[in-house]
């Protein structure tokens, strides 16, 4: 199918994962095979769901200005609700994260790759740190049953 430069194409991946539709914003699983928006030959402009395939362009075209009107409904609760955000005082950041996934690291496979790769140098000392943590936890709980 083509209008213009815009065009799809079904083409093949090793892929099963959860995906977003970027043409209606729906959730979906994606099993080694998809449909992509193109414009031209090389620039791929959006993945497609299984939905939006089905009902064709016209269809899909309407999805798209249904989620772009929840979109710009939503907008204006996100606004104030990053006014909020601005004024949270506690953050847990990268160091809290790389505690949780090496505390609980014992009980799986391994923690994240791109959060240690964030606290490089730092993964020991943060080991340390997250069963002091949870040590200090598990007591405070205990006193407050």
């Amino acid at each position: 199918m083509t209008t213009g430069k815009l065009r799809t194409e079904a083409y093949e991946h090793n892929m099963v994962r959860d995906f977003t539709c970027q043409l209606c914003g729906r959730s979906h699983e994606q099993y080694n095979a998809s449909v992509r928006m193109m414009k031209g030959d090389c620039r791929v402009l959006a993945g497609i769901c299984m939905t939006c395939i089905d009902v064709g362009a016209n269809g899909a075209a309407q999805r798209m200005r249904n989620w772009a009107s929840d979109l710009e409904g939503h907008a204006h609760d996100l606004r104030a609700l990053a006014d909020d955000v601005e004024g949270i005082k506690h953050w847990a950041g990268l160091d809290a994260l790389a505690r949780m996934e090496l505390f609980t690291d014992e009980n799986r496979i391994g923690p994240s790759n791109y959060i240690m790769a964030q606290v490089p140098g730092r993964v020991e000392e943060l080991r340390r740190r997250a069963k002091r943590e949870a040590r200090s936890f598990v007591s405070r709980c205990r006193l407050e049953s």
